[in-house]
């Protein structure tokens, strides 16, 4: 200890730096923060999952660069979505532009939005607080934010929020409710009594704004207008209770305030509809009534908003997916207990309205946020951790009410609060264990393997898995997670169209042929199934039975440019005469090339040894040379010595005409 300090001296200088901090609500939105940054820390370090990280955000072309082409496509190519999130997309191709596929500068925004969210999500429940009328000496305004920032850090910190901020995929969440809690704050400061009408217009129109930008980050919060229509009757008391309240001038002006809110919300939701019917993506098609009848989707939707209640207070066993609602009885007893909880809540609060109004406010705005989620028009539907992220906020509003109440005697404020940051701590730690296991696709799906036990859903993540350790090159791993995915659940295509290539790695073509066969029984038009059958059998030497096979996948994928690529090739060098057919390999093969604007060196080197194949060996020549100067200028060097072969057949007027024992393969892949 310092010469002079003791512990009083000590104590009094905390006392006093937290006096200062929380006496002013800039600087504990900072600390809230900050507490938020460090907690979630973990995610900066983390990998893409193939959890559809790499499907929307690593595959997807739409979002790879900022040039006008594809910033047009991301707002207007709807056909080729599988959700309308155009702003995320836009922010992904940014990220992109800078930093390509690092994924640290991803899961960085992430990490920020969410610091950001839970500043906003205080300076949110510190005005709802200070709503009427309050005492504005310094320990009541230090009190007051105390109570926000417990009711802000109780929201960031909880494990529920790893989902969307530690998967870089969730940017969609986490920006959407970024924009909207934007949004609510204009719209709170534009009824603040205090503010001019001038300034009051400015504040609502950036509300409607900030609303439009959250929808186009995504839809999460179509609802949110009747949000704030609530909080025209309570806190902000902008409706009269007299009979024909509608008809004064207030309340006239607030309905209309609520009417581009309202327009921006149903323009979307048409948008995300029918985005969701043509389902051109991953996304099944809407079930009919005849699948997923009435009682079931009331009954999902009771599941739902009674699971959101009491999930928060129990912060364990998460999972990136719940299969509670994949098949289920909806006269089960879960379902009639959730459909109790709901109604004697609802039927309390309504109650309790004039004694508690706050309670049937929060209540009511429950219900409304959490429509969008309920999977009305979905089955199978999953109650996914990120549902969470907008309706937990409304009990952080409790909480933090509870916390600042002017009638609560010292010692019990003083008990409550030290409760609440033993919470805190108690959910930050948990929330920091949950970020380990997004680190990458194997910790997640080991994680998922386990949580999930016995459940028959397990055969995905195995599945998964397997795909990503194929793409790996660890083989024998691959076939481990493939096996057993097919032990648990036979039936998908897929799993035995990956195990089918896991098996030609390791050259066991009778065992790949087995699964190529399976995948095509299961899935009749799997034209990749058909075009890898295609190979094995090439690679075996049995051109009958590639050819077949692979006339079959283009019938399925016309366009497959590996596949004509192949074609064209054993079309050109079969030993067989009666298999060999130059013209048509000169054809597919000048498709193919003209598909690339003859830059692929693999392809030209069909077209040569088409040419070749029919006697024209000026232009094979050609050809070969023009391929080999592509080699050159772009460094596929592995093929050069195969053109240069190919090419001295040419020079003495003869076709290169094979077994099966070499072909070229996909030229479309590493």
């Amino acid at each position: 200890m310092l010469p002079g300090l003791t512990d009083l001296t000590i104590s009094a200088i905390i006392r006093k730096m937290l006096a200062k901090v929380f006496n002013s609500p800039w600087l504990t939105a900072g600390v809230v923060s900050a507490i938020t940054l460090v907690v979630f820390w973990p995610v900066l370090s983390a990998d893409f999952v193939m959890w559809d990280d790499d499907i929307i955000i690593c595959e997807n072309p739409a979002v790879h660069g900022l040039s006008l082409e594809r910033i047009g496509r991301i707002f207007i190519d709807v056909d080729s979505m599988m959700r309308y999130n155009p702003l995320t997309l836009l922010s992904w191709s940014a990220t992109y532009q800078f930093f390509g596929l690092d994924p640290f500068w991803y899961h960085m925004a992430n990490w920020l939005l969410h610091g950001a969210n839970a500043m906003l999500v205080f300076f949110v429940v510190r005005w709802l607080l200070l709503i009427g009328p309050v005492s504005c000496d310094d320990a009541a305004v230090r009190r007051i934010n105390l109570a926000a920032a417990a009711g802000a850090l109780l929201w960031s910190l909880h494990p529920l929020r790893v989902e969307p901020v530690a998967w870089c995929t969730d940017r969609t969440y986490c920006q959407a409710f970024f924009f909207l809690l934007l949004s609510l704050i204009c719209y709170l400061r534009a009824n603040a009594p205090e503010v001019f009408s001038r300034h009051r217009r400015l504040y609502l129109t950036a509300a409607v704004v900030l609303y439009g930008f959250s929808l186009l980050s995504y839809a999460i919060g179509m609802t949110f207008f009747v949000v704030l229509f609530i909080l025209d009757i309570y806190p902000l008391r902008r409706f009269g209770g007299s009979k024909g309240w509608w008809q004064t001038p207030s309340a006239r002006r607030a309905l209309l305030e609520k009417l581009p809110f309202a327009i921006a919300s149903a323009a979307i939701a048409i948008v995300t509809v029918c985005i969701r019917i043509a389902s051109a993506g991953v996304w099944q098609k809407p079930v009919g009534l005849d699948q997923f009848g009435l009682l079931d989707r009331f009954m999902q939707a009771m599941y739902i908003w009674a699971y959101y209640l009491w999930r928060p207070f129990w912060p364990f066993n998460f999972s990136p997916v719940y299969t509670k609602l994949v098949e289920f009885d909806p006269w089960s007893l879960p379902f009639i207990v959730s459909t109790a909880i709901v109604m004697v809540l609802v039927v309390l609060l309504i109650f309790l309205r004039r004694r508690w109004p706050l309670g049937l406010v929060l209540g009511t705005c429950y219900l409304v946020l959490l429509v969008p989620v309920l999977g009305i028009f979905e089955h199978p539907h999953y109650s996914s951790d990120r549902y969470s992220l907008i309706v937990s906020v409304l009990f952080s509003v409790l909480a933090a009410s509870v916390l600042a109440s002017p009638r609560m005697a010292a010692w019990l404020c003083n008990a409550l609060f030290a409760i609440v940051f033993v919470v805190i701590a108690s959910l930050g730690t948990l929330a920091f264990r949950q970020t380990l296991v997004w680190h990458n696709s194997v910790t997640l799906f080991e994680y998922m393997i386990r949580t999930l036990g016995n459940d028959p859903y397990v055969a995905d993540p195995h599945y998964r898995l397997g795909s990503f350790f194929l793409k790996q090159g660890r083989i024998n791993e691959a076939i481990l997670h493939f096996e057993q995915a097919i032990l648990i659940y036979p039936d998908y295509a897929d799993t035995h169209y990956n195990l089918g290539v896991a098996y030609g790695h390791l050259g066991r073509w009778q065992e790949a042929v087995e699964a190529f066969k399976q995948a095509i029984r299961l899935k009749p038009d799997d034209a990749k199934a058909y075009y890898a059958l295609a190979n094995v059998f090439l690679s075996e030497g049995n051109f009958g039975e590639a050819i077949r096979h692979v006339k079959r996948s283009l019938e399925i994928e016309p366009n497959n440019i590996g596949a004509k690529n192949n074609l064209a090739w054993m079309l050109a060098v079969c030993s067989d005469p009666a298999v060999r057919n130059p013209c048509e390999a000169i054809r597919l093969a000048q498709e193919t090339c003209a598909a690339t604007n003859s830059m692929n060196p693999g392809l030209l080197d069909t077209l040569g040894v088409a040419y070749a194949s029919a006697g024209r060996f000026a232009e094979a020549i050609e050809t070969a040379r023009t391929a080999l100067a592509l080699v050159d200028t772009e460094d596929h060097s592995k093929i050069k010595d195969d053109i240069q072969y190919h090419l001295t057949f040419y020079t003495q007027g003869k076709p290169y005409i094979e077994s099966a024992q070499k072909h070229p393969g996909d030229p479309n892949k590493p």
